[in-house]
């Protein structure tokens, strides 16, 4: 019997190929974007690696300070006190050549290089490195900036961080693999510690010591630093990286497990029609004495025909798309988190393994249903047409209790599940089961109301249509099913990230009271703004105020957090989106007492309330601040803490303003303002101006970066199932060439025939445009107020546009008639 199953499936790919190859194409772009997603998240995980070891230089620890950094002579303390000799002090910043390139500074003491075992620390490579401590206002730069700046050795680059230049010579170029000097040169330039001082503005002070300890002299250390000062293990770096893109990363991943749910479905959709266009054969098999097993195992074996044929062309497809998105990821990387090299793609085993089985187990999970009705055939009953259709109506009301069983399930999960982001996603895949196993009762519902509309706009060819579509329900309902479950997901997407965007624009709207903000221009590094520059602003002819603000990092429980210390009055204060608007408690709180504002995405990671404590590493200790309110903020999905400068001083000495804020007088254009700004005392500084309206612009766009990749991939969801009901109605349409010979014979023209086939799959396609409409509006708020709320964070507010569902309409409706061209 295996020959006999190996020719039946090989006979019917040559009968359809069309048809299989459509399911074939479903499971591979399926596939692809399984791939695809989770080999960008494993380069960018292994983009942070490398950018973590590039930091560590194979050292075990990391001594850092607070915002100050450290006192240049905790490191001749641990030389000469603790007789530590594998250590590295560094001083890092960014800096700018221009006004679009950013790199990363990194001072560093080639001689504590000298006699350690650093891969490239002594020999030629070392020696090489001495240059920078004989020769002043030298640096070596990356290969990479070379060819992007053009440069050559000799030669000069003039750098600028805040209001500080300098001129350096390049008297190296060094590849970026391997050795200590790429490692280091990962970010772009280094020079040693002085002149990384100076350019930086942290005279007497570094950034961080790299240190190698064992278990005795790590206990050691820890008893010689000063409050403030912290001892972290090498891993803390990557561990950090991977916490912050951590939902970031498991959003991505849930898209694509959509869009290989929908291939699912069009899997079930392809094998459903194989067995019913090949009931009469499986009746002759049963005849001929073939066992139910060996029939599902023909079935099952079909089905994994088609998925290895999916998977491979799948391989294909996800590593070329992975190209794409890594491209999309890594940008909103940086626009939201920090900036990074991931640009290329690392192809590792395990994501294969995953695509493959993730596709093996929907092709056999879709394969199952068909699989058991082709077992199931009655040879009596084979030819039949009326016992097949009876038996899917009577499937309804048992469909209708799975229906209600798999909504229970997706409830249960939802409110027992806590904060867990999987949990969410676990409760949406029920949400969509649930609705898939409702839509063919929804399906004979819709057409059934609809059938008075089309019989009076196309008369006798709009009652034929509706009956057909009725008649042939155990083919109709699992086509528009796979379609509405993808039109739904295409609606849920589109309300959630129009309804982001909404509140997005609101809250910039209500956040940014200014007339003029003056930021870097640079995406990342924090560059000072003088006492001098400030004074200047201050004097420029209709300025009425100006408030400062600055960006630290600091630790809290052993994590760091985001610190923002302003100077402002209450009028500026009220304008905060404060959850709970007691604005004088609030301000008293903050402006007198040791009270600090977080914004909503912090408090909920930290499980914190008004009123609650929270404690911060001053430079001379432990310190505890009362939350005096917390605000909507979209800037940051880790949260930000904000303290008034005042309060700040008093138990950190450093507090670089790095932005600041101006309000104009009601006469005073606020576009010519900014520009007179940036051509005068701000152009020769890392600072730009920008009004208001820019600003909020900018941020806009920036969001729409940022979902970018949401759009691709919501695209690709969109073509899978089109694919899909385009096979699927095109086979229904292509069975019924006998009932259509008879309505020729009966009269029916040409052109009556046509219009009757376009009209049967418009009405499919409207069907499944609207039995999508209810679930994408649950998939929204699933999105919105569960998914979203755990992995970020922040709330938002549903907004339901008329042009989602419109579209949603002319999508199905589109699909519907776009399959019954060809039959047509």
């Amino acid at each position: 019997m295996t020959g006999l199953m190996y020719q039946l499936i090989m006979r019917r790919g040559q009968r359809r190929p069309w048809q299989l190859l459509l399911g074939v194409l479903g499971v591979a772009l399926g596939v692809a974007i399984v791939l695809a997603i989770d080999l960008t998240n494993a380069s960018a995980l292994k983009g942070f690696e490398i950018s973590s070891q590039s930091i560590v230089n194979g050292y075990s620890h990391q001594i850092q300070g607070g915002p100050a950094g450290l006192d240049e002579s905790l490191y001749r303390r641990l030389r000469t006190g603790l007789g530590l000799h594998r250590l590295l002090p560094l001083v890092e910043g960014v800096v700018s050549v221009g006004d679009d390139n950013h790199y990363q500074l990194m001072g560093m003491d080639p001689i504590a290089l000298l006699g350690t075992d650093v891969p490239g620390a002594s020999g030629r490579d070392g020696g090489a490195l001495l240059r920078l401590i004989a020769e002043p206002d030298t640096v070596y730069i990356a290969d990479s900036v070379a060819r992007h700046l053009q440069l050559q050795v000799p030669g000069t680059i003039t750098v600028y961080a805040g209001e500080r230049q300098r001129v350096l010579n390049v008297i190296g170029i060094m590849p970026a693999h391997g050795q200590v000097q790429g490692q280091l040169l990962q970010s772009g330039l280094l020079t040693d510690i002085a002149t990384a001082q100076e350019l930086l503005g942290m005279q007497g002070r570094l950034s961080r010591i790299d240190i190698t300890l064992n278990n005795d002299e790590v206990k050691r250390v820890r008893a010689l630093l000063a409050p403030g000062q912290r001892l972290e293990t090498a891993e803390t770096p990557l561990r950090v990286m991977a916490q912050m893109t951590r939902a970031f990363r498991i959003n991505l991943t849930a898209l694509s497990l959509l869009a290989l749910v929908i291939g699912a479905f069009l899997i079930y959709n392809t094998m459903t029609l194989s067995v019913l266009q090949r009931r009469e054969q499986f009746a002759v098999l049963r005849i001929l004495g073939t066992a139910h097993g060996d029939i599902f195992l023909l079935v099952i074996c079909e089905s994994l025909a088609l998925a290895a044929l999916g998977i491979l062309a799948g391989y294909a497809l996800g590593i070329g798309l992975s190209h794409v998105l890594i491209r999309f990821a890594a940008r909103t990387l940086e626009d939201l988190y920090f900036v990074t090299e991931v640009q290329h793609i690392y192809l590792n085993g395990w994501s294969f393994i995953k695509a493959t089985a993730l596709g093996l187990a929907g092709v056999l999970a879709a394969a199952c249903l068909p699989a058991r009705d082709a077992m199931n055939t009655v040879p009596v009953l084979t030819h039949s047409r009326s016992f097949l259709e009876q038996r899917a109506r009577s499937d309804q009301g048992r469909l209708l209790l799975y229906s209600c069983c798999c909504g229970v399930i997706a409830v249960i999960i939802l409110l027992s599940s806590g904060r867990s982001i999987s949990g969410g996603f676990a409760s949406l895949f029920f949400i969509i089961i649930s609705f898939a196993l409702l839509s063919p009762l929804l399906l004979v519902v819709l057409v059934s109301m609809l059938r008075p509309l089309l019989e009076g706009l196309a008369g006798l060819t709009g009652g034929i249509a509706t009956r057909g579509v009725l008649a042939s329900l155990s083919r109709t309902r699992v086509a528009v099913t796979a379609l509405a479950v993808a039109i739904s997901a295409t609606i849920g997407v589109s309300i959630m990230i129009g309804s982001f965007r909404h509140s997005v624009e609101t809250w910039l709207r209500n956040y940014l009271r200014a007339d003029v903000y003056i930021t870097t221009i640079a995406r990342s590094g924090d560059y000072t703004m003088g006492t001098r520059l400030l004074k200047q602003l201050r004097a420029i002819p209709g300025v009425e105020k100006l408030t400062t603000t600055s960006y630290q990092n600091v630790w809290q429980n052993g994590n760091p957090v985001r610190l923002r210390v302003v100077d402002i009055d209450r009028q500026v204060f009220a304008s905060y989106p404060l959850k709970h608007r007691d604005i004088a408690r609030s301000w008293a709180l903050f402006n007198h007492g040791d009270g600090v504002l977080v914004s909503e995405p912090f408090a909920y990671h930290h499980r914190l309330r008004e009123g609650d404590e929270i404690t911060l590493d001053g430079d001379a200790g432990a310190r505890q601040f009362r939350v005096a309110g917390i605000y909507v903020d979209y800037g940051s999905d880790q949260g930000v803490i904000t303290m008034d400068r005042n309060i700040y001083h008093k138990y950190w000495r450093e507090a670089r303003v790095t932005s600041a804020a101006l309000y104009s007088a009601s006469s005073v254009d606020v576009e010519a303002l900014a520009r007179s700004l940036n051509d005068g005392p701000l152009q020769a500084t890392e600072f730009r101006a920008r009004a208001n309206r820019v600003i909020r612009e900018q941020s806009m766009r920036i969001f729409d970066r940022t979902f970018s990749i949401t759009q691709v991939l919501r695209v690709l969801t969109v073509i899978i199932a089109v694919i899909g009901i385009f096979g699927a109605l095109m086979s229904i349409q292509l069975e019924r060439n006998r009932e259509f010979a008879v309505l020729r014979a009966t009269g029916l023209t040409a052109a009556g025939l046509r219009q009757l086939i376009l009209t049967e799959g418009g009405l499919m396609g409207l069907a499944a445009g609207i039995i999508a409409m209810p679930l994408g509006i649950m998939l929204a708020a699933v999105l919105i107020y569960v998914i979203n709320r755990r992995s970020f964070g922040w709330t938002m507010d549903f907004l339901l546009e008329p042009r989602y569902l419109a579209g949603a309409l002319v999508l199905g409706l589109g699909a519907g008639i776009l399959a019954g061209v060809y039959p047509a």
